[in-house]
Formats: C-alpha cells, structure tokens, sequence
C-alpha cells in the first residue's frame, strides 16, 4: 500500500491554513486507485479547486459537496462513539470502498482522541 497522511494541531496549524481560530481549509489531491484496490496519489493541491469554470466542473461539485459535509459528520459520530466508518450510511452518492476484511480503527479508545 502507499500511504499518505498528515495531521495539523488544531490550534497552530489550523490558524496557518486557513487563517481562523475555529475555522477549517479544504486540501484538494488527485488519486488514482489501481486494479488491486492500491491508492497512488498524482498531485496534491493547497486548495480544491472550486472554480465553476466548465460545465461538467459545475455539475459535479453539485453532486459531491452537498455529500460531504454529511459524510464528515457521520464519520464524527462513529469516531466519537467508537462505531466502525465501514458501516457507515453511505449518505447521497458517497461510498465506502475497502478491500477484504480492512476494519478502520481508532486509537486513543472510544472517542478517537
């Protein structure tokens, strides 16, 4: 597997990227993800991308974001509760793909902090 992960402390580089104390940034990158189910990342960018410049720019973002913030939730939820993502809802037109038996875990014991 290729993996790619970062975190920010909440408190300092939060406030670098998106320039809020209680704020959040999107990050925008582009997979591919291959015949075996393995992620390759092609370029990562600072930010999404959210020019509605093409048509089939706009329709897209019309279907995807209205998803995510829901998404984004519910995977909160299920952190906080201790509750597995892979169970997840699958709300408007997300979709959790995994391989196998992958189970997503959370360190920290229930709450995921």
């Amino acid at each position: 597997y290729r993996d790619l992960s970062f975190s920010v402390d909440a408190e300092e580089d939060g406030k670098k990227l998106c320039g809020a104390e209680n704020g959040f940034a999107f990050l925008g990158g582009d997979f591919m993800v291959d015949s075996d189910l393995k992620v390759w990342i092609t370029e990562m960018q600072s930010g999404p991308g959210l020019s509605h410049d093409s048509e089939t720019t706009r329709e897209n973002f019309a279907i995807v974001l209205p998803g995510i913030f829901e998404v984004l939730k519910e995977v909160r939820a299920r952190e906080m509760s201790g509750e597995l993502i892979s169970e997840m809802e699958s709300p408007n037109t997300w979709e959790l793909i995994y391989k196998d038996n992958f189970r997503f875990t959370y360190s920290g014991g229930n709450g995921g902090s």
